[in-house]
């Protein structure tokens, strides 16, 4: 999904964004309406998991960001 990949790219530049803040981007962007908010939501987090597993996984490729996340 269009969404999904572009969660993605804004928490690979900043993990420290929480998944709240990045629904409201994603609203505003995308002008979603707000009764996708809950949903919206649940995929953030589970976006913001996936980019966590894939940096604790491969650290090689994420060798700039080490002190951006706490994991």
């Amino acid at each position: 999904m269009k969404i999904d990949r572009w969660m993605e790219g804004m928490f690979r530049s900043d993990m420290k964004r929480t998944p709240g803040m990045i629904v409201s981007m994603c609203a505003n962007y995308f002008h979603t309406n707000l009764k996708m908010y809950p949903f919206l939501m649940k995929m953030a987090r589970r976006v913001k998991c996936r980019v966590l597993m894939r940096m604790r996984k491969h650290p090689e490729g994420y060798a700039g960001q080490e002190d951006d996340w706490q994991g």
